[in-house]
């Protein structure tokens, strides 16, 4: 018996079209919208489903697994062709994705946008036109603001929080 015909039985023993109980597997790879795990038996599969969704509609909320963490996954038709992903052990991304914007949480922070606009970006745009404000006084103009260092600060401190992409 082939390797194919071999994950094809051992699969089709854990998930049929009656029970379509969850299997259990570990997480080898996370790519796009996918990934890769390795079964308790030792089989790999690939190209499992993040998401129950294929018509290609950019409305999704997504949650990325760790690789090396366990997920549970179960088959939509019950059918081999149609294994997802249920449930996540460790969470390594989470993204909300619709077509009027973006919310991503992940190692470097979070991200949040719009069509045009990226929510890091324009505080730290903020933050840079108040340092570089000038104002005009009875003597002249201001040469430096006195309390730049607290905007440097918080502009600083939001990098710690907010990412853009």
């Amino acid at each position: 018996m082939d390797r194919s015909e071999q994950l094809k039985r051992s699969l089709q023993q854990q998930i049929t079209k009656t029970t379509l109980l969850p299997v259990s597997a570990v997480v080898t790879a996370v790519r796009d919208e996918e990934c890769d795990v390795q079964l308790d038996n030792k089989l790999s599969l690939t190209s499992i489903r993040l998401n129950a969704g294929v018509d290609g509609n950019h409305n999704k909320y997504t949650i990325y697994p760790a690789i090396g963490s366990r997920v549970l996954l179960t088959s939509i038709s019950g059918g081999l062709d149609s294994l997802v992903v249920i449930k996540v052990n460790e969470v390594n991304k989470i993204k909300w994705q619709t077509d009027k914007g973006l919310f991503q949480l992940d190692e470097n922070g979070i991200r949040v946008k719009n069509n045009s606009e990226e929510l890091a970006t324009l505080i730290d745009e903020l933050v840079q036109a108040i340092l570089d404000m000038v104002f005009t006084t009875n003597q002249g103009p201001t040469i430096q603001m006195v309390n730049s260092p607290t905007f440097i600060d918080l502009k600083n401190r939001f990098k710690t929080i907010l990412h853009a992409g």
